[in-house]
C-alpha cells in the first residue's frame, strides 16, 4: 500500500497550473465584464444545468475511482500472505490512526494494545519465520478495532467526509 506522493503532488501542480493558465486566457479574450454577466443572464438555463450535471458526473466518477482504489488494496491485503497482510494491515491502521489524530496512548486508553500490534508488525517484517493464521486474525481484529476507534472520535460530517470523499474505510 505504498504510494507515490510525488507523481500525485506533480499532477496536482500541473492541474492548478493549467487551471490558471485557462483563466488567464480567459480574462485576456474579456473585452467587456458586463458583457460576460449579459451572457449568462440570456443564456439558456437548460445549458447551465446539463454543465452543472457533467461536472456532477465527473465528480462521481472520481470518487468511485477512489472508492474502488480502496477496496482493491484492502483485497490484495486479503489475499496476501500472512507476513504481508500483517505488515499491511498495521499500516492501514497507522494510517487511520494519523487522520483521528490517534496516539498509542489514546488507543491504549480505549483498550487496544499498540505495542503488541507494533511488536507483531515488526516481527512479521523482519523475522524469517512465518506468521500463523492467528496471528493474522488478531492483527485483522487490531485494525477493525483501531477503525471503530477512529470513527467514535469523528463527529458525523467528518464520517461521513472521510467515507464518502476520503474513501478511508
Amino acid at each position: 500500500m505504498q504510494t507515490n506522493k510525488s507523481g500525485k503532488a506533480k499532477w496536482n501542480y500541473i492541474f492548478i497550473a493549467a487551471t490558471a493558465g485557462v483563466m488567464i486566457w480567459l480574462l485576456s479574450q474579456m473585452q467587456d465584464p458586463e458583457q460576460v454577466w449579459q451572457t449568462l443572464r440570456t443564456a439558456d438555463p437548460r445549458y447551465l444545468l446539463a454543465a452543472l450535471g457533467c461536472l456532477l458526473l465527473v465528480l462521481a466518477a472520481l470518487l468511485a475511482a477512489r472508492r474502488l482504489r480502496l477496496r482493491r488494496r484492502l483485497a490484495e491485503i486479503a489475499a496476501a500472505e500472512d507476513k504481508a497482510a500483517i505488515a499491511l494491515r498495521f499500516a492501514y491502521a497507522a494510517w487511520l490512526m494519523g487522520y483521528a489524530g490517534a496516539t498509542p496512548e489514546t488507543l491504549a486508553a480505549a483498550g487496544l494494545d499498540y505495542a503488541a500490534a507494533r511488536r507483531l508488525q515488526l516481527e512479521a517484517l523482519y523475522s524469517q519465520h512465518t506468521m500463523d493464521p492467528a496471528q493474522r486474525q488478531w492483527m485483522d481484529d487490531y485494525a477493525a478495532q483501531v477503525l471503530a476507534h477512529c470513527q467514535n472520535r469523528w463527529k458525523r460530517l467528518q464520517r461521513w467526509y472521510y467515507h464518502w470523499i476520503k474513501c478511508l474505510y
